[in-house]
C-alpha cells in the first residue's frame, strides 16, 4: 500500500475565484478560501455554527494575526462536502496517450510472464452447435466514416497478434462486428453473438458441496 500526496494542482484554465465559497457564519453570509491544508501559526481558536445547503455544522476556526480571507480546512471542506478525496487520476493532456499500469517493481520482476501477452490458457476448446438450430448469417454493420481508419488499424493488429484470422471459405454462421470507443480514444473491437449463443451446446460441470 503506497500513500499519496497532492501538493498542487496546474491548470491552465483554473481561475482561482473558483476556489471560493460563500458560507452563512452565525447567519451572516462570509466568502471563504478552500484550503487543502496548508500550515500557519495561529493565535486563538473559536467554535462558530456555520450553515451551508441548509446543513449546520459546528466549525473550529483559527485565529491569525493577519489581515487575509479567512480560509476553512481540507478536513472542514470534507465534513461540509465542499471537497471530495478523488482516488484515481486522469491524463487530460493528452487523451490519446497511455501509460503502463501501476505494478510493484517487486512484483512485476517475479511474475513478469503474467502481466505480457494476450494470457491464454493451454489447450484448445472446441464449441459445440446444436445443428438443429437454423445458422444465422448477420449483414455487415456501417462503421462511421470518422473511426474506419482506426477500426482497420485495430483489426491489422488483432489479426498480426493470433486473436483472429481471415475467414475466406464459405461459413454458416456470421456474427456482426461491433465496435467501441474507449476513453483512451482507442477501439474495441467485439462481436454480436446473441443468435449464435443459443445454438451452443454447453457444459455442465456441477460442484460437489
Amino acid at each position: 500500500m503506497m500513500n499519496f500526496f497532492v501538493a498542487t494542482i496546474d491548470d491552465s484554465e483554473l481561475n482561482a475565484d473558483e476556489w471560493t465559497e460563500t458560507i452563512n457564519v452565525n447567519d451572516v453570509p462570509v466568502n471563504f478560501q478552500l484550503d487543502t491544508g496548508h500550515i500557519i501559526d495561529t493565535v486563538g481558536v473559536i467554535n462558530i455554527r456555520c450553515s451551508y445547503k441548509c446543513q449546520d455544522h459546528a466549525v473550529k476556526f483559527h485565529i491569525v494575526d493577519r489581515n487575509v480571507q479567512s480560509v476553512i480546512g481540507a478536513k472542514t471542506c470534507e465534513a461540509m462536502k465542499l471537497l471530495k478525496r478523488i482516488h484515481s487520476f486522469t491524463q487530460t493532456s493528452n487523451p490519446q496517450e497511455t501509460t503502463k499500469p501501476f505494478l510493484p517493481e517487486k512484483l512485476e520482476q517475479q511474475y513478469g510472464d503474467l502481466f505480457t501477452g494476450l494470457g491464454c490458457l493451454p489447450g484448445t476448446h472446441k464449441i459445440r452447435i446444436n445443428k438443429t438450430v437454423a445458422p444465422v448469417v448477420h449483414a455487415p454493420r456501417k462503421i462511421p466514416i470518422a473511426i474506419k481508419d482506426k477500426v482497420k488499424a485495430e483489426l491489422d493488429r488483432m489479426e498480426d497478434i493470433g486473436v483472429i484470422f481471415k475467414q475466406q471459405e464459405p461459413t454458416q454462421w456470421v456474427n456482426s462486428m461491433v465496435t467501441v470507443i474507449k476513453p483512451n480514444g482507442k477501439i474495441r473491437i467485439c462481436i454480436d453473438p446473441r443468435d449464435l449463443n443459443k445454438a451452443i451446446l454447453r457444459e455442465h460441470y456441477p460442484l460437489k458441496p
